[in-house]
């Protein structure tokens, strides 16, 4: 396969990242836009974040079976076409009614951009053989994502224009990495996949662990790229640089621990017991947040919670691949991501519910018990067998 291909997904997992963190990165400019109250960002990204999720999740469960049945370069294009429109959208909203239709926009062109950069990873590097490894290498570029948006919103926060260059710079790299999808030569579609297939794949014990345990880990890594930006700012106060650097620093420490876990050749094979080990750490971070509120503190919270993060995700969507033949990817993914993303709208729901109410410091005991309970999932993911798919 062209080396183009691997290129593309992973510009698709990169553009992914942007997706997820552009809302909460720029809250404080379409507040301003709004002619919302000043100090209202967190209660604004409470609010586009979860329907973004939502729309996501519902989008995510059909698109994956669709991707199995039509291939993948028809869901490239439209994903960085609904992004980079969405995007614009988002930053040109002069009601909250518009910038509801651009955060759903968001979710649809995410879902596609992940559902082809996620299947297509696995297949394309380290000879197709090594899924969780090579998972968490393409997912490191999703940690690149996360790391550029807020470091370019914040480097930016202080000119006139702030809002509008990081809008306009995501977008055209939207159009390069289209360009590129669309002289990527991706698999063959499987044009006699059954849709019923696709939905029985969660039935298997595998997918529904795996389902199971992105249910809560997103949960976590969602609740810090929305919460975590408006959380820094209580602590530094409102606009403050460091602020937006806490954002960027989870992001790096996140990139920065997916391609160590792609060094770690038996990955796959020894996934679960690394899925255990960082679920249990990552319990350490929640609960900074939740009981202090110092500076220091709170960036060191940043950078354990992206090197704990860092390799679940990837490693429980490498293990489950390893069970399956790469033409149910696409079915798999859309399964258990959908479900992951249920659970993450739940989560950021609930938090921004809370933290309007008592405060977000206090809301951070949540993410805390999902942390808990994302281990006692993972004890069990070792123990699946995948059956014959009919």
């Amino acid at each position: 396969m062209k080396k183009l291909t691997a290129v593309s997904a992973l510009s698709c997992v990169f553009m992914l990242a942007c997706c997820f963190v552009i809302i909460g990165s720029t809250a404080d400019a379409l507040v301003t836009r709004l002619g919302l109250e000043a100090g209202k960002a967190k209660e604004l990204v409470g609010t586009l974040n979860p329907l973004f999720l939502l729309v996501a999740c519902i989008y995510q469960f059909f698109i994956g079976p669709i991707n199995d049945r039509v291939g993948h370069k028809p869901l490239a294009i439209f994903g960085f076409l609904a992004t980079g429109v969405s995007m614009l959208l988002l930053f040109g909203a002069t009601s909250m009614g518009m910038a509801k239709i651009a955060a759903a926009l968001l979710g649809l062109g995410a879902m596609s951009l992940n559902t082809v950069g996620n299947t297509i990873i696995p297949q394309v590097l380290f000879g197709g053989t090594n899924q969780a490894r090579a998972s968490n290498f393409g997912n490191g570029f999703f940690g690149l994502g996360i790391v550029l948006t807020p470091l370019l919103a914040t480097l930016m926060a202080k000119t006139a224009s702030g809002a509008a260059i990081t809008t306009i710079v995501l977008a055209i790299l939207n159009v390069v990495f289209l360009v590129v999808a669309l002289l990527s030569k991706f698999p063959a579609a499987n044009s006699g996949f059954k849709f019923s297939t696709g939905f029985k794949l969660l039935g298997q014990a595998p997918v529904l662990m795996a389902a199971l345990a992105l249910f809560f880990y997103m949960g976590l890594e969602n609740t810090m790229s929305g919460f975590l930006k408006p959380y820094a700012n209580d602590v530094f106060g409102e606009g403050h640089s460091l602020a937006g650097l806490t954002l960027t620093l989870f992001g790096v420490a996140m990139m920065a621990g997916r391609f160590i876990a792609a060094g770690y050749k038996k990955i796959t094979e020894k996934g679960t017991t690394v899925i255990v080990i960082v679920s249990l750490l990552s319990i350490i971070p929640m609960l900074i947040l939740a009981l202090t509120q110092n500076g220091t503190l709170t960036i060191i919270a940043a950078i354990l919670a992206g090197l704990t993060f860092a390799s679940v995700f990837p490693t429980v969507l490498g293990i489950t691949f390893s069970k399956y033949n790469p033409q149910y990817y696409g079915s798999i993914f859309g399964m258990i991501f959908a479900i992951g993303l249920g659970g993450s709208s739940l989560v950021v729901n609930r938090i921004g519910a809370v933290g309007t109410n008592i405060g977000l410091q206090k809301a951070f005991i949540i993410p805390v018990v999902v942390a808990v309970l994302l281990v006692v999932v993972s004890l069990f993911m070792g123990k699946t067998k995948a059956k014959p798919v009919n």
